[in-house]
């Protein structure tokens, strides 16, 4: 019988476990026990010393934890900084935008969203409901496709050229008969959200819902949140679209300057879109905006 492994041939339960063990020797550590030894830590998760030791060494190596030179004792290393540095910024950014995301809902009168990338799909992260009698709702925590949202292919369209094949080689779902399931057309779309600035996704996911996105920038120009309109399609005739991508872009553009994102000035060098392409320009009025 062939047995279920992981990638480096480690049987997958013992390997699950190690993670477990790996994740509960983290959360050992706290503010008023910042070191701890091996036998502290071999007698929190109930394992040999010797267990212990291996562990904190792969921890060691792999810079989530770090060793005293003198006591011998183990404290957290920075590489934890840096994970969750990725939360911090999402939690910085829901506070930054929300003033922005109220301001876009009360202008265009309808649903607001904001959503951040998490390969391969956004996630949306905060909401602001359209006054309206009928609206669409109930997003947060929601996940949707990269290739049959517009938050999706507003963020996949700024993403690096391996991040955006990798999504290209995968099958396509289909949602609905407007979504994009051939990978050509697909590469096609997010030129175009590149070159107009925004996105558009027209019952691609949901029958009768139409939603404009745009890429918010961070200081380094990285696009890894968007903001979005979301409303219903008879709500939506293609000077409306267009009203809303304006909007959007406007509001996409003033998160990415309080986030410290500073646009080059005409005349300067710009680079290629993708994960550090300069923010777009907005098409004028009666260029294509089907989505």
């Amino acid at each position: 019988m062939v047995r279920d492994r992981a990638a480096d041939g480690e049987p997958r339960a013992s390997a699950i476990q190690s993670v477990e063990r790996a994740l509960q020797a983290l959360a050992a550590f706290s503010v008023e026990q910042p070191e701890l030894t091996v036998g502290e830590i071999a007698r929190r998760l109930g394992v040999h010393k010797s267990t212990a030791s291996r562990l904190l060494a792969t921890l060691e190596a792999a810079g989530f934890v770090r060793q005293e030179e003198r006591s011998g004792r183990y404290r957290l290393g920075l590489r934890l900084l840096a994970v969750a540095g990725v939360l911090l910024a999402q939690l910085d950014l829901r506070h930054i935008a929300q003033p922005v995301l109220h301001r876009l809902a009360e202008e265009s009168q309808e649903t607001a969203n904001l959503a951040v990338w998490d390969p391969p799909d956004a996630v949306n992260v905060a909401q602001v409901a359209s006054p309206q009698p009928i609206q669409y709702v109930g997003w947060v925590g929601r996940r949707t496709p990269a290739h049959a949202s517009a938050t999706g292919k507003a963020l996949l369209a700024f993403q690096p050229a391996a991040v955006i094949e990798q999504v290209l080689r995968a099958p396509l779902q289909r949602y609905t008969a407007r979504t994009i399931t051939d990978a050509a057309l697909l590469r096609a779309e997010l030129e175009q959200v590149r070159r107009r600035g925004y996105a558009v996704a027209h019952e691609e996911l949901q029958a009768g819902l139409t939603a404009v996105a745009a890429p918010i920038r961070e200081a380094d120009g990285r696009v890894q949140a968007v903001l979005s309109l979301s409303a219903p399609t008879y709500r939506t005739p293609p000077a409306r679209q267009r009203e809303h991508a304006r909007l959007v872009v406007q509001a996409a553009a003033e998160v990415s300057r309080l986030l410290g994102y500073v646009d080059k000035p005409p005349g300067a060098p710009r680079r290629q879109a993708g994960a550090n392409g300069t923010a777009p320009r907005l098409l004028a009025a009666g260029a294509r905006d089907g989505g």
